[in-house]
């Protein structure tokens, strides 16, 4: 069918080969007169109905081979398809992205820690799916909180909290990185972070909305650094104020992947 300009750059993106997984983005149009809806029940989940006036956007794990993650946008002509794409196309990394994790949390969840998840959610009250590659870095109350390590490269997991009565908004950037600022530095040997290069931006981070700080770690006296990620979960029914935590030490190496394994895992925290 009739192909058009790939204005988003979405399909050069996708289009790589790293580590035996392949991303491939093709477009184009539908042939006129063909109702996307006959797609929608092969491939669309249930509740996930994105229909606006003619346009689908269809997603389906394990479609059409198990492990495979099948992304369709489909419109019934070519200049909506085109709107739909540069309307709603910096939705599909994100997509693409949520697919790769859950693919990534299966793999790393087949051989888990249940015995220490449920430990924790006996001590401090949430729950985390572990996997049997982690084991803990530090559990200790003063301050509160528990950290998770994988290596070689470097991943941490960690979860701490404090006590707070309301959500924290965009306006609370600096109370929010002066948190994890005194917690890394009494827990991790004196950390610190560059404030000039963080990053603060609203976020889903599994089931929970929350505020995501993103910025570059250091360590002067170890002569190291890297790269984090905190996601602050508010939760009102205990007045706790979460950090979910993910840190990187991997000099000379990609970040990217290792984020991804940490964010898989990171989003299956559940505090009710």
């Amino acid at each position: 069918s009739a192909g058009f300009e790939d204005s988003t750059g979405l399909a050069e993106m996708y289009s790589t080969s790293k580590h035996g997984v392949r991303h491939q983005l093709a477009h184009g149009a539908v042939d006129e007169g063909l109702d996307p809806a006959v797609h929608e029940g092969r491939l669309e989940q249930p509740g996930h109905h994105p229909r606006a006036e003619g346009a689908l956007i269809l997603r389906k794990q394990d479609r059409p081979l198990k492990n495979q993650f099948t992304l369709i946008i489909t419109a019934v002509n070519k200049e909506l398809l085109e709107d739909v794409i540069e309307t709603r196309g910096d939705e599909i990394p994100d997509i693409l992205e949520e697919g790769c994790r859950e693919r990534l949390r299966r793999h790393l969840l087949k051989r888990n820690r249940p015995q220490l998840s449920e430990q924790l959610y006996r001590d401090y009250g949430f729950r985390l799916q572990i996997s049997s590659l982690y084991r803990v870095l530090s559990d200790d109350p003063e301050p509160p909180g528990i950290e998770l390590i994988r290596e070689p490269p470097t991943r941490v997991l960690g979860i701490f909290w404090v006590d707070r009565e309301t959500p924290p908004t965009l306006a609370d950037e600096d109370e929010l990185f002066d948190m994890r600022a005194k917690y890394v530095w009494e827990r991790y040997d004196k950390d610190q972070m560059d404030r000039d290069k963080t990053v603060f931006a609203p976020a889903r981070m599994g089931r929970y909305d929350s505020i995501r700080m993103s910025g570059y770690w250091f360590n002067d006296e170890q002569v190291m650094g890297g790269y984090y990620e905190t996601y602050f979960i508010f939760d009102d029914r205990q007045e706790l104020l979460w950090a979910v935590d993910l840190l990187v030490l991997a000099p000379g190496k990609p970040k990217h992947p290792l984020v991804r394994e940490l964010l898989a895992l990171a989003e299956t925290f559940r505090i009710h």
